[in-house]
């Protein structure tokens, strides 16, 4: 969306297929967000487009014109590959390589409609994430909730619905939504967002929420952690070598008191 925003707001005409941005489409409404096309599609459906860009990886641009693609490649390479925010990154790309006149690191999400941020003890705690090895361990989730119970906030663990079974008995709220929508009002109006790396962040963060994240990896978390509200990463106070000693020993080096010092001094900020 970051790129969205910069090629439309310089006159170009955006088409966005994505299946979660169809279900935020609210929140972009100057967009046209259409649902995810399969790989069988793909042809077919890109091919009225003269520029395509897909996911952040190596294989990201395409141009009809073979000229063109080879020049835009070739210029961003340097660029793309930097250890920087991606946001920081694509408004670069959007800058230096294609030209644009005036650009954005921010995707431009509105809040919801009809929302505010009404809640500012409530504290949305989202204790998963796509893979197990990025989760912190349970029993500090729930100790870190309790420290914000006794000094007056309202912790809420946020979830999807396969995940509420797991976490029901954990002694606090939990709130699962079936909609992206639903989800990010419930974010929006809460003051602090605190989990694992994962999207819920990045949502929490473009509606220029405070952010507090684990995060197993420092380079990681330069490339890809929330990059718009104040964000405040947590890394392992231990280097940890290699890849997969990070996975699997990460979450014993960051303990619930970081966090809990973290996440009150974004709210007192």
């Amino acid at each position: 969306m970051v790129f969205a925003r910069n090629l439309c707001e310089n006159g170009y005409d955006v088409t966005v297929f994505s299946d979660p941005l169809t279900q935020l489409s609210p929140l972009f409404p100057n967009y046209l967000i259409k649902p995810a096309i399969t790989n069988e599609q793909r042809e077919n459906k890109l091919a009225p487009f003269d520029l395509r860009l897909f996911p952040a990886n190596g294989d990201y641009l395409r141009h009809k014109d073979p000229e063109i693609e080879r020049t835009l490649l070739e210029k961003s390479q340097a660029i793309f590959y930097r250890q920087e925010r991606l946001s920081d990154v694509f408004e670069k790309l959007c800058r230096e390589v294609f030209g644009l006149g005036k650009t954005f690191r921010d995707p431009g999400m509105l809040a919801p409609k009809g929302i505010f941020k009404r809640h500012k003890k409530r504290i949305a705690i989202h204790p998963t994430s796509s893979r197990a090895d990025k989760n912190w361990q349970k029993y500090k989730f729930i100790k870190v909730a309790q420290a914000l119970q006794d000094r007056g906030f309202e912790p809420v663990f946020v979830l999807a619905p396969h995940e509420a079974a797991a976490w029901e008995k954990c002694g606090f709220p939990v709130a699962y939504f079936t909609s992206l929508l639903d989800m990010a009002s419930f974010l929006y109006e809460s003051g602090l967002f605190f989990g694992n790396d994962s999207g819920l962040g990045h949502l929490a963060s473009a509606m220029h929420h405070a952010t507090v994240t684990l995060c197993p990896r420092r380079k990681q978390g330069r490339r890809w952690g929330p990059a718009w509200g104040r964000s405040e990463m947590l890394y392992p106070w231990l280097h940890l070598p290699g890849l997969r000693m990070k996975e699997l020993f990460w979450k014993y080096f960051i303990s619930p008191q970081r966090a809990l010092d973290a996440l009150l001094a974004q709210h007192y900020e």
